[in-house]
């Protein structure tokens, strides 16, 4: 508890990760699956300097949809259990995460979350919220870095009183914002978990419409216990009022005087079940509000169903009617300019520029920048270059780190899209355009996330397509975090290695070539591959000790 002290005594600087992981520390997690993300590593990182998970029980998964089995799996056995993922890998167990919330069983369940609005980091601006609020899944997000070391506490309150997961939702923006002189909130008296293995967890069919009753009376209890929980704050007084969500919240409070513009601000961290006694008692005497969130306007649309069925409604504003844009993260600047339209009487004395604000994709840049495959990419280069020009070839990749070092030649990519799809388009390219080429590229990070169920369909479907397979043992672009193939955990030390070629070797290929550290064989490979047919991989494997930072 040595740091913490520090922050207590101190002018120690946190950053929001950090916060989180020490708010999971005293939560007291004892079970985390965690998915390679960016960000996202900073929290995991901390968490293995303070916290101790004996054995496997702070470990890397392959994809969201196996972290969330994995830790309703220690949830059961009676364990407090975290799952650590991007927003977009919510998207993989919506089956998983609506079942769970329909179950009979103890909960203890949280899923740290970041959404990355603007997408610095990722590969579209998925909303993790609209997800949670599809599947029965309550929603929480910080609103300043104070409450990261209290809220995961309160989650597993929530998720263990009212039997659900529990999602934090943060913001990239919120992981790398940072505070010194921090109040630490913790929370008091957190439920002991229990084990439900002593009875049977079976949901059939014929039940679920009369639980979906019972999760939605959860939901309305709940939404009652958060419309007096003091994690929602009120600032100021006056006829204008502010409906602030998140991390947005803190950016609002420190470009805004609240006492002289006259504006009441609800910082809500609460955000699903929305409470409609908290609106109810925050719009009274207010004429205006403003709605700001970043993402999608998930509370927006809830209080604007309220604002349907009631009388004397203040003024809405927000995503809606286009006074707060639709993407992207808001920034300062981009906050004065919104408060400046929504009241013209807006005074703020200080001043925000957008070339100052900081651009977070120059972290997810640096994590990319030791490629070694590089010298494979020039010989692929030279390989398409001394093609005929009348043989149509297709080159199908995933925005990883193959596609971010594209920019420094001329290596002709024709498709990118979203991570580990590449095998799956690829295949239905090559299966409707018989007489095309089609190359698919994918890291071994992509591979095993779901890249290998793409390969076991496009074998089935007797697939004619050439998969170039880049093994390095790290998940790069999300932080250098060890694949399976690495054999080495989450704490860096050996565990079994899943061998790409240990699987490929059972399965039916027509072509496989495996060429280790030295790529001067590639040319050649590339000619015999070119001219087979059926599936061919070439498999590139660097022999890369992984280093997770």
């Amino acid at each position: 508890m040595e740091f913490l002290s520090q922050l207590k005594e101190q002018e120690a600087v946190i950053s929001g990760e950090e916060a989180l992981a020490w708010g999971a520390h005293l939560a007291g997690v004892q079970f985390l699956a965690a998915v390679a993300s960016l960000p996202g590593n900073a929290f995991i990182a901390s968490l293995l300097e303070i916290g101790k998970f004996p054995g496997e029980n702070l470990a890397w998964y392959s994809n969201g949809k196996s972290a969330i089995e994995a830790a309703t799996g220690a949830a059961l056995a009676g364990k407090k259990a975290a799952v650590s993922l991007r927003g977009s890998e919510l998207g993989l167990a919506l089956d998983l995460l609506a079942a769970i919330s329909i179950t009979d069983w103890n909960g203890g369940l949280i899923l740290f979350c970041v959404d990355d609005p603007g997408a610095w980091f990722s590969h579209n601006e998925s909303d993790s919220r609209a997800l949670c609020a599809a599947t029965g899944v309550p929603v929480l997000e910080p609103c300043r870095i104070e409450s990261a070391f209290s809220l995961p506490g309160l989650a597993f309150q929530w998720s263990l009183q009212f039997r659900l997961p529990v999602v934090l939702r943060y913001t990239s923006g919120f992981s790398q914002s940072s505070a010194e002189r921090v109040q630490i909130e913790t929370v008091s008296m957190i439920p002991k978990t229990k084990s439900s293995l002593n009875q049977r967890h079976i949901l059939l069919p014929k039940d679920v419409p009369e639980k979906k009753v019972d999760l939605q009376r959860r939901l309305l209890k709940l939404a009652n216990d958060f419309s007096s929980s003091q994690q929602n704050r009120i600032i100021g007084e006056g006829e204008m009022g502010i409906i602030a969500v998140g991390d947005v919240a803190r950016k609002t409070t420190d470009i805004l005087d609240f006492t002289s513009n006259k504006i009441k601000m609800l910082a809500l961290e609460t955000v699903f079940p929305f409470s409609e006694n908290l609106m109810d008692s925050f719009r009274e005497n207010l004429k205006s509000v403003l709605i700001l969130e970043e993402g999608e306007p998930v509370v927006e649309r809830e209080i604007l169903k309220i604002a349907a069925r009631k009388n004397r409604m203040p003024k809405l504003s927000g995503k809606f009617n286009f006074v707060v844009s639709r993407s992207g993260e808001i920034y300062h600047w981009q906050l004065e300019d919104i408060l400046s339209q929504w009241n013209p009487d807006f005074e703020s004395d200080s001043f925000y520029f957008s070339f100052e604000e900081p651009k977070d994709q120059n972290v997810a840049k640096s994590f990319c920048q030791t490629l070694l495959f590089d010298p494979a990419l020039e010989i692929f280069e030279e390989f398409l270059a001394a093609q005929k020009q009348e043989q149509k070839i297709i080159v199908v990749t995933n925005p990883d780190c193959i596609m971010r070092n594209v920019g420094k030649r001329n290596l002709k990519i024709d498709i990118s899209i979203t991570p580990a799809s590449s095998i799956g388009i690829a295949a239905a390219i090559a299966g409707q355009k018989p007489h095309t080429t089609v190359f698919a590229f994918i890291g071994d990070g992509a591979f095993f996330h779901s890249g290998i169920n793409s390969l076991i369909d496009a074998l089935y479907h007797n697939t004619n397509l050439i998969v170039m397979i880049f093994d390095n043992a790290v998940a790069a672009s999300a932080g250098y975090q060890p694949t399976p193939g690495s054999g080495i955990n989450a704490k860096n030390r050996k565990t079994t290695m899943v061998a790409i070629e240990d699987i490929l070797s059972g399965f039916p290929l027509s072509y496989y070539k495996l060429l280790r550290d030295d790529f001067d064989d590639l040319a050649d490979v590339l000619t015999e591959a070119f001219a087979g047919g059926g599936m061919r991989i070439i498999h590139l494997k660097i022999s890369y000790k992984p280093l997770f930072k």
